[in-house]
């Protein structure tokens, strides 16, 4: 986050050696304090701490699971996507990431190649309500895109670039 023991200190109100003391593990703070470093050090991030749904992507472009590999690409290519879910009939069956696709080898045609065989785990689902603040440190350690429900339907989806765009 490149800030200094003093500016923390001066942030959330405590001396420059309480700072000093936690990080070097010689003190125990109270969750008020740690609350307060937590917050200070999200705003320092500027991780929206506004719901999801104000953000993301309204509305979802996917693949079905019966769809070839190359339709899955062409989602990606044009609208330059890092995730595109897998969906049936409404319900989330896995996903497709670039990630995944750099990696793989090409033996067969991605014409041939059914995205049900190729895709990996669906995404999480949360209610579009969820704040930007829960979610952000998330897709930063462990997933690619998160979709977003409002009153039980399908909404949008969120990726970590979302974050990175964000004013």
């Amino acid at each position: 986050v490149n800030i200094t023991q003093p500016q923390l200190a001066r942030a959330v109100d405590e001396s420059r050696g309480t700072i000093a003391r936690i990080e070097s593990k010689k003190y125990e703070p109270k969750f008020a304090l740690i609350q307060k470093i937590y917050h200070y050090l999200h705003k320092k991030q500027n991780v929206p701490d506004k719901p999801l749904c104000e953000f993301g992507k309204k509305k979802i472009k996917s693949v079905k699971s019966n769809q070839t590999l190359d339709k899955a690409i062409d989602l990606i290519i044009k609208h330059k996507f890092e995730c595109i879910p897998v969906i049936d009939n409404d319900v989330v069956k896995g996903k497709i990431t670039t990630m995944k696709l750099a990696t793989r080898k090409t033996s067969t045609s991605d014409s041939k190649i059914k995205v049900s065989e190729f895709m990996g785990e669906s995404p999480p689902i949360i209610p579009c309500s969820t704040s930007g603040t829960l979610v952000k440190p998330f897709l930063e350690s462990s997933s690619d895109c998160v979709i977003l429900t409002q009153k039980g339907k399908l909404y949008g989806l969120v990726t970590l670039w979302d974050f990175l765009n964000q004013k």
